[in-house]
């Protein structure tokens, strides 16, 4: 059995959050892992990519991929509790980025709480 480390509330951002790495692996395994509870109330999940996309758009992409990693498995409630749990703003948020372009800030965005 695995032995799971508690760890504090955190925002992650993903680069590159419509690509396949994300669909297929990242976006899935964040789901899990709060499933499991190994993300505390008050994490936050922000993606941001070059491809245009509204934050509903970007929700639907997310649930898309975590529900075809979790075969029969699947409950809507649990999606639905994950998706609520944020607040402001939904999990997970989404903004379109283009990494090249310094003009660009996610961090100014009122999706990423920087306590620095």
């Amino acid at each position: 059995m695995a032995k799971f480390i508690p760890v504090g509330t955190f925002d992650i951002v993903i680069f590159g959050a419509t690509g396949d790495l994300s669909e297929r692996k990242l976006l899935p395994a964040l789901f899990h892992r709060w499933l499991d509870g190994q993300i505390p109330d008050g994490s936050r999940v922000v993606g941001s990519a070059r491809t245009a996309m509204s934050v509903d758009d970007f929700r639907e992409f997310a649930k898309s991929a975590c529900q075809s990693k979790a075969e029969d498995k699947w409950d809507e409630n649990d999606w639905a509790r994950f998706a609520e749990r944020q607040g402001v703003s939904s999990l997970p948020a989404y903004q379109q980025h283009e990494a090249g372009d310094c003009d660009q800030h996610i961090y100014a965005t009122p999706m990423i709480d920087l306590d620095l």
